[in-house]
């Protein structure tokens, strides 16, 4: 049985049949079943459901919007080439804030949708596949950090491509260097592929030892066989002797079952009940402890077709309900307004105060002063945060594209500076504590000198305000389970 309750492998998908077989015909019936799939592959990696979650995907890539720009697909043969292609340009123009990628929405949302894939074809040990769509991911956005990161761990888990793995990971690093999680992930590779490399030395070595000396003598015995025909004869002999003497046993001379003890019945621990001989261990329950046990005769269970009014969790409008749903089984609320508001709140109270040991005349901090790009769907934004029951247990999903004003501001009257900061992928994929990417970064040149860049650097982008918010963000996702 499947975590979402699906007895055989052909009952797999039921659950998604109504949006694995629509087909939208108009951009708005498109766009509507796109945010569906979205919306259920995210629950369904939530669920650990990968195979509905790879087919929720793959729909979504499948319906998904050709844009001008966008000529690649599953059965690309050159997607491996054009995957390298893109990745040593990304490595080029990692650090300028000009990327001919930085305004491709599509091509973002579409790379988002190949690594999610990616993702569960690597959970279901289909490494080809996951590999292959991850290298599309890169293809299609060479500055999405997930992307390589996908690749590395498709390529990682294959025989003999710890250095494709490697070049994977180092690509990520590069467009997000303060990463802890990736830097992990590479050092363990830079381990593994040391060992490998070694073993690969000692192989020779071990092979002209093992052609030089001659294998050790092996000592005989002779044993002494017993022709098969007399073998089968006696082993016939005494399966029918133990079969008449059984026969004797259990029956008398009418032919019917005898009830008396025999001495070897004794032995063997039987016992008289209701008539019919048992074994020792039976028991009859009494009246009195069928009394207390109750009713325990398994029961049909039927699927409720309204909702209970006195579940405060569930008690909800209509609206708030996925119009896909047919069955009863699934049931999606949307919270992203609630989300919205609470994160940032959240975000706008971020704050770091520069240790005293660097501020030699006085305090410095640096502050959020803006949160941006927190916009639902129905407005046009990205965001979205729901939780779905399915078989009656919640699963908690969420995502969003997170931008962030700052302000640095220190104690001379000219020492200030400002700008921008990106978190493009804050999921339920990301563990809490394992930080968040930090993909766009920008500085306003008219108002830093160049005193502030390194403590900009130090306190904003790879540390201080920027640790402030990963904390910020694990805190507002333990909330969310709270409250709901």
């Amino acid at each position: 049985m499947s975590s979402l309750g699906f007895s055989s492998p052909s009952a797999t998908f039921g659950l998604h049949r109504d949006v694995l077989d629509a087909k939208p015909g108009t951009e708005g019936e498109i766009m509507s079943l796109l945010e569906e799939l979205k919306r259920r592959g995210r629950a369904a990696v939530g669920l650990k459901a990968w195979p509905d979650a790879k087919a929720l995907y793959g729909k979504a890539i499948e319906i998904y919007p050709e844009s001008n720009n966008d000529n690649n697909n599953d059965n690309d043969n050159n997607s491996r080439d054009k995957a390298i292609l893109y990745s040593n340009r990304s490595l080029l123009n990692c650090n300028d804030n000009d990327n001919d990628n930085d305004n491709d929405n599509d091509s973002r949302d579409k790379a988002i949708l190949y690594s999610n894939r990616s993702l569960c074809e690597l959970q279901m040990n289909q490494l080809d596949n996951a590999r292959d769509d991850a290298e599309m991911a890169t293809v299609l956005d060479p500055t999405y950090v997930k992307g390589y990161w996908r690749l590395g761990s498709a390529h990682a888990a294959r025989t003999n491509e710890t250095a494709q793995a490697l070049k994977a990971y180092q690509n990520a690093l590069s467009l997000d260097p303060k990463n802890m999680a990736l830097q992990k992930e590479t050092r363990k590779l830079e381990q593994r592929l040391q060992k490998e490399l070694e073993e690969e030395k000692e192989k020779p070595q071990e092979e002209d030892a093992t052609t030089t000396t001659p294998p050790p003598l092996k000592k005989t015995t002779t044993t002494v066989v017993k022709p098969t025909s007399s073998i089968t004869e006696e082993k016939k002999s005494n399966e029918e002797n133990s079969n008449q003497k059984n026969k004797d046993n259990h029956t008398n001379s009418t032919g019917k079952e005898d009830t008396h003890f025999s001495a070897s019945d004794k032995i063997r621990g039987y016992k008289m009940v209701g008539g019919k001989k048992t074994s020792y261990f039976h028991h009859e329950q009494t009246e009195e402890e069928k009394r207390l046990i109750g009713d325990i005769a398994p029961k049909r269970i039927t699927t409720p077709t309204t909702l209970d009014s006195n579940d405060e969790s569930d008690n909800n409008n209509n609206n708030d309900k996925s119009v896909w749903n047919k069955a009863g089984t699934w049931e999606e609320r949307d919270v992203t307004a609630w989300a919205i508001k609470t994160l940032t709140e959240t975000l706008s109270k971020c704050q770091y105060n520069l240790p005293a040991e660097i501020m030699s005349n006085g305090e410095g901090i640096v502050k959020v002063t803006k949160v941006t790009k927190l916009t639902s769907h129905t407005d046009g934004g990205t965001a979205h945060a729901s939780y779905a029951t399915v078989r009656g247990k919640k699963r908690y999903i969420y995502e969003f594209s997170i931008g962030l004003n700052w302000e640095l501001t220190l104690p001379g009257d000219d020492d200030k500076a400002s700008g921008t900061m990106t978190f493009p992928d804050v999921d339920g994929t990301c563990e809490p504590g394992e930080g968040y990417d930090l993909v766009e970064f920008t500085v306003n040149r008219e108002k830093s000198t160049a005193s502030t860049q390194p403590i900009v650097q130090k306190f904003v982008q790879h540390g201080g305000l920027r640790n402030t918010i990963h904390d910020a963000i694990d805190s507002w996702v333990c909330v969310f389970r709270d409250t709901y």
